[in-house]
């Protein structure tokens, strides 16, 4: 009884690093999505350092439309005003 609830201990405690690996990398691949639209498709490669609330507010602005970008492709209808 002892040793077949250690096997199964061990087994669960070597299974829990791959799934956090797992969610750790599904949530990065989301994030670096976004990212790679701003890069390829907005066009911008480089960080150009103009003052913290221009690359603030343009970043804000590029996340948007991103975000906005990612919804039409899901096929999510955006109401208009």
């Amino acid at each position: 009884m002892l040793k077949n609830t250690c096997s199964k201990l061990t087994s669960f405690i070597q299974r829990l690093p791959k799934e956090f690996e797992t969610k750790k990398c599904s949530i990065r691949a989301r994030v670096e999505h976004a990212f790679h639209i701003i890069k390829n498709k907005f066009g911008w490669k480089r960080v150009r350092y103009r003052g913290g609330e221009k690359n603030d507010s343009l970043f804000h602005i590029l996340f948007t439309s991103v975000n906005l970008l990612m919804l039409v492709r899901r096929g999510i209808k955006l109401k208009t005003a």
